[in-house]
């Protein structure tokens, strides 16, 4: 399911994203970060940092939800943006980044093969949770399932922002909701 038929940004939001963004925002494995340009918001990106086993207990930075303002396309922000990550990760003592594509995502494919990045896996997701009238009714998944906010979720960590000189992307910490 393409991001335009799963997301809703209609007003008032649904407290679901509320939820989940002070979840992420209080993870300091997590980083919702947004690029932009003269003021203007143009690209996002959230960047999760996974401890695993494998590798010898390696550390793998997640990259998800990269989107660039569709006008912009074409100008390298993207291959910025997705280069800042990169270095997030080395920055952070990550073995390797990786992310995933929708198999239908022909020319995101390309982009990261331009990248350097390589098909390794085939992935698969199992759905385990169908939108229902308690979040409509404003709970969100966390609330109606009583989920622990985990360590730290009192304690605020900035959110990144990236800011585009025109010459190069700059990513800064900042506290903002988006």
């Amino acid at each position: 399911m393409s991001g335009a038929k799963r997301e809703d940004a209609s007003l008032p939001l649904d407290p679901g994203y509320g939820a989940a963004f002070d979840l992420i925002h209080a993870d300091p494995n997590q980083m919702l970060v947004v690029a932009e340009r003269e003021g203007r918001i143009i690209g996002t990106l959230q960047l999760s940092f996974l401890p695993g086993l494998s590798w010898r207990g390696a550390w793998r930075g997640q990259i998800e939800a990269v989107r660039i303002a569709s006008d912009l396309r074409g100008q390298g922000l993207g291959a910025e943006l997705i280069d800042w990550a990169v270095a997030e990760c080395r920055a952070r003592g990550c073995r390797m980044a990786q992310l995933t594509s929708r198999n239908d995502r022909v020319d995101a494919h390309r982009f990261y093969e331009r990248l350097g990045w390589n098909k390794s896996h085939a992935g698969f997701k199992l759905m385990l949770m169908v939108i229902d009238h308690a979040r409509r009714a404003g709970k969100s998944r966390h609330q109606r399932a009583g989920a622990h906010r985990g360590p730290g979720a009192a304690s605020r960590q900035p959110a990144n922002r990236c800011v585009n000189s025109g010459t190069q992307l700059d990513c800064t910490p900042v506290l903002r909701h988006i």
